[in-house]
């Protein structure tokens, strides 16, 4: 009986060992866009995703994208990423001129995404004859846990030696 309570801790030491947690990591990539709008049209940016966020392999805890923007009159521009409909620009606060900074939630996109590829952006406005829409900036922003394989900890190396030695003098053991 004891001998089985030995085998089962050193087997608990091992897979203990040899887990290791997925860390959550945050993405940022901002644009600059510095654009002036007038009339109606399709404004395009690109943002880049860094390489190592995998589909399927990693977690999407969230993904968001705020778009900085001036004189926003009311909610006709909208937003689309990946050719799907994220959202339209909203009214902002006044200072002097209206702005906003519309946060989107577009973790849906990622579900089709390509890993690697940059992430297109597109907003069709309507401003008027006589109206204008600046754009100042874009961000997104990707919470994410990693699922890839991480290099073991010393620690963890440790471990899992300390465990092979156990099973080792247990088997030696065993055969006197």
């Amino acid at each position: 009986m004891r001998k089985y309570f030995v085998i089962s801790c050193v087997f608990t030491v091992l897979v203990f060992g040899l887990a290791t947690a997925a860390s959550a990591l945050i993405y940022t990539d901002t644009r600059n866009l510095d654009e002036w709008l007038r009339g109606a049209g399709t404004y395009k940016w690109s943002h880049a995703v860094t390489s190592d966020f995998q589909v399927p392999y990693d977690t999407l805890n969230s993904a968001t994208l705020t778009i900085g923007a001036w004189s926003v009159s009311g909610s006709n521009d909208r937003v689309y990423v990946e050719r799907t409909y994220a959202g339209n620009l909203v009214n902002g606060r006044w200072n002097g001129i209206w702005d906003s900074s519309t946060v989107l939630d577009i973790g849906n996109i990622f579900t089709t995404w390509t890993s690697g590829a940059p992430l297109h952006v597109s907003l069709v406005y309507n401003e008027g004859l006589f109206g204008s829409l600046v754009l100042s900036s874009s961000t997104l922003r990707i919470d994410y846990n990693n699922g890839t394989a991480s290099v073991p900890e010393p620690g963890t190396l440790l471990l899992m030696g300390l465990g092979l030695l156990g099973v080792g003098a247990l088997r030696r053991r065993s055969r006197m």
